[in-house]
């Protein structure tokens, strides 16, 4: 899917929660899942090293990450 511009989709720059259902690859998962936003404040929810993390850009002046403990399961 390509960008769709920030006019055309909820805004979820404020408190949030996020429910996807995803089908995993026997070789599992890599990459964005869900992304808002820009080098001037976002989010992102994606899959690194084969475990859910989300990032949160606040205006460029902090980012934080969040790394899930446990990897996803195939299926």
């Amino acid at each position: 899917m390509g960008r769709l511009s920030e006019n055309s989709i909820v805004v979820l720059k404020k408190s949030h929660a996020i429910t996807a259902q995803l089908e995993v690859p026997n070789d599992g998962a890599k990459g964005v899942i869900m992304a808002q936003g820009g080098a001037f404040g976002g989010w992102s929810l994606y899959v690194k090293d084969g475990k859910p993390a989300y990032g949160y850009n606040w205006f460029a002046l902090e980012r934080f990450k969040i790394y899930g403990d446990t990897p996803d399961s195939t299926g």
